[in-house]
């Protein structure tokens, strides 16, 4: 919301979110569940700079938010994601704060689901066969790759929570 106020106002520059609150031991944010999930999604429309805020009302650099901070790198060095766009657009089938997506169309894409979950997602500028791999966001582990048709939309199951 912060980003499209400032494309209205023709003022656009970097976001930044430099105080992620949730932390089941504090008293903001909404539990430690909620601060992994909104970090997740600051990386995902595109944060200039996004961190856990300290302890007790954040995660801080606890043994989750470094598995957190791991995975999101994890995820920008295998794709093309300095290039991405949010794309929550190419998502349908999608529940309130289900599921997000971050794509190069044609090329990369990105989903993260909040909880579990399924969508459908327009793979048709992705021609032919295209890859699957899913990303254990708390594990820093990445699955087999599976082969899935492009050029359409396609089902996307997410496996786990």
């Amino acid at each position: 919301a912060q980003i499209e106020r400032l494309k209205l106002l023709d003022n656009l520059r970097p976001v930044t979110n430099i105080k992620t609150y949730g932390n089941d031991l504090g008293r903001h944010g909404g539990g430690t569940k909620n601060g992994i999930q909104s970090f997740i999604r600051s990386v995902f429309f595109g944060s200039a700079a996004v961190r856990f805020h300290r302890p007790t009302s954040g995660l801080g650099l606890s043994i989750e938010a470094q598995s957190v901070v791991n995975s999101m790198r994890q995820l920008s060095d295998k794709m093309d994601f300095f290039n991405t766009k949010p794309s929550n657009d190419l998502l349908s089938d999608r529940d309130e704060n289900e599921a997000y997506c971050r794509s190069l169309p044609g090329k990369d894409y990105a989903i993260y689901f909040t909880d579990g979950g399924k969508v459908t997602i327009d793979l048709s500028s992705a021609k032919g066969q295209t890859q699957i791999q899913w990303l254990d966001v708390m594990e820093n582990d990445w699955t087999t790759e599976k082969k899935i048709k492009g050029g359409e939309k396609v089902a996307i199951t997410c496996p786990g929570k």
